[in-house]
């Protein structure tokens, strides 16, 4: 029994904390976006954040999101979507300063993983290593990222299915390289693991295919990450708003 009991609260101890640290440097940057005229908000993805070309279109997540985050702030927001179809960790580097620093954005929402997760004969340490590369450079130039843990796939065999084994591992090893360069995350995989768990059936709906999300998908995972958002902003002291 003590044997089972540990490891739960040492989940559960990790998870309180993250969660704390990821609201507080939510907060904190939130704070000077609110004496701006314009914030910018940049997505930085794959596929699933809607690939090449797709900036503007509102029923993504980063366009409901920009909707929503002006009307928070009551500011003008511009949206760029720096997402590229099969986009990886690996490969992301190379592009930061083109498609990140270039666009001086005042957000940036990272969401990679899937195709990572998946790569044959990548290590836990190769994983990491690149998870390392990316945010280490961004943080050197300051800028503000939320991390967010990649979605999950429509169909799985069960809780013994390897894909979604794959997937917890992956995901966990970027919450903790998330938290070891002191950038917030919104716990995306997680979140709807949960929704799967509790509602099935809905929970396919949320996908378009296998690995894309639906309308409705979008929708799903833009309340999410807006309720982080919102709630950050909610507890900002009054005379910063």
């Amino acid at each position: 029994m003590k044997k089972c009991f540990l490891p739960a609260l040492f989940i559960i101890s990790f998870v309180l904390i993250f969660s704390c640290m990821s609201n507080r440097i939510i907060r904190e940057n939130l704070q000077p976006l609110k004496s701006k005229r314009e914030i910018v908000l940049l997505i930085f993805g794959d596929s699933v954040s809607g690939g090449t070309g797709v900036a503007g279109i509102r029923d993504f997540y980063g366009g409901i999101l920009k909707q929503r985050i002006s009307e928070l702030f009551e500011r003008p927001v511009s949206f760029i979507n720096s997402s590229r179809a099969d986009e990886s960790y690996l490969f992301a580097p190379r592009r930061i300063q083109s498609d990140i620093q270039s666009f001086r954005p005042d957000i940036v929402f990272i969401m990679l993983g899937l195709v990572d997760a998946f790569m044959p004969n990548m290590p836990p340490s190769a994983q990491k290593k690149s998870l390392d590369k990316l945010y280490s450079t961004l943080q050197r130039n300051n800028t503000f990222v939320i991390v967010l843990t990649t979605t999950g796939l429509r169909d799985f065999a069960g809780t013994d299915d390897p894909r979604l084994i794959t997937l917890k591992e992956y995901n966990q090893i970027v919450r903790e390289s998330a938290l070891y360069h002191h950038f917030p995350v919104v716990d995306i995989f997680r979140h709807m693991e949960k929704y799967r768990m509790l509602h099935p059936e809905e929970y396919r709906t949320l996908f378009a295919s296998q690995f894309l999300l639906s309308k409705k998908g979008h929708e799903f995972v833009a309340d999410f990450i807006y309720q982080s958002i919102e709630q950050n902003f909610e507890e900002l002291p009054e005379k910063s708003r």
